[in-house]
């Protein structure tokens, strides 16, 4: 991560984050952990982009997903004659999975764990640098950092349409809505994570009247009702 800040702060006061940061560091973090030489990101950040896109030819979605995946199990194919200590060497000298199951879990690794991440990094840094104030506390206690990325992604959900798909084995009520048998669900994940029936705290009584603890020797608030 610093020797692609310190290659961003080199070529001089401007740069494009998505490119230079976004999409670097995941690619450089997913090579490292399969093995493979940095000079295949490109390969797999342009076959990648194709799956995820909603606005390409699915026969163009199809095709790249194909190339990915015959390139992974080629990966598999060569850990699987000479492992070595990286994550997929590890995974295939565990024992536990087959070599189609172990071209899944890499391909689930290189797409969920890459595009998700590249879409996230820039848009938390445009979200952060909009609400300086909040950067501002964070600069201030790092120790809120965890915290602010778990609120970064609830509040953008890249992955909207979660994979939370099912069938319904029978006739049921959920959420006030009847799903016949063999009838589809579908989770949303931005809707989950902006659920307006969640309870909306609020405080009852007017700020004159919360008590405080004017009387110690640390400040705080004897006592705060709330309702939802």
């Amino acid at each position: 991560m610093d020797e692609l800040i310190d290659d961003m702060l080199a070529k001089g006061p401007e740069a494009e984050l998505v490119e230079a940061f976004g999409l670097a560091l995941p690619s450089l973090v997913i090579c490292r952990l399969l093995g493979v030489p940095y000079a295949e990101h490109e390969f797999f950040q342009s076959r990648t982009r194709l799956i995820v896109s909603a606005t390409e030819d699915p026969a163009a979605g199809y095709t790249a997903m194909t190339e990915i995946r015959s390139f992974l199990d080629e990966l598999v194919t060569a850990a699987e004659r000479a492992p070595k200590d990286d994550l997929l060497g590890r995974l295939v000298t565990g024992g536990q999975l087959t070599h189609q199951e172990l071209v899944g879990v890499i391909f689930l690794l290189l797409v969920a764990g890459h595009e998700t991440t590249a879409n996230m990094i820039p848009l938390g840094v445009l979200t952060l640098l909009r609400h300086p104030a909040q950067l501002a506390a964070l600069r201030a206690d790092p120790a809120g950092w965890p915290m602010a990325v778990e609120e970064l992604l609830r509040y953008h959900s890249v992955v909207d349409w979660v994979a939370f798909d099912r069938v319904s084995t029978r006739d049921q009520e959920i959420g006030g809505q009847r799903v016949g048998k063999g009838e589809g669900i579908f989770v949303l994940g931005a809707s989950a994570n902006r659920d307006e029936r969640v309870p909306g705290l609020r405080v009852t009584v007017a700020d004159e009247d919360v008590p405080a603890k004017y009387d110690g020797v640390i400040f705080g608030l004897k006592a705060l009702p709330v309702a939802w």
